[in-house]
């Protein structure tokens, strides 16, 4: 049984459903395997929780729309 895990965050129910849909159908196409035995986990993971370079992707963000 192939999974696919995905991290992000922010999405709404409708954007995850079609993530789910297309992530499926992309890797059963590729790998030729019947949708049905995929599983795709979404970890909705905030900015604030995830840290690149010592500094969360919000305040990485929140830089990047400042020198713009």
């Amino acid at each position: 049984m192939p999974t696919i895990v995905v991290y992000f965050g922010g999405a709404d129910k409708d954007t995850k459903a079609k993530l789910i849909r297309e992530l499926t159908n992309v890797a059963s196409d590729i790998l030729d395997r019947p949708a049905r035995g995929f599983t795709v986990i979404i970890h909705d993971t905030p900015p604030e929780d995830v840290g690149v370079g010592g500094e969360t992707l919000a305040a990485k963000w929140a830089a990047a729309e400042k020198d713009k």
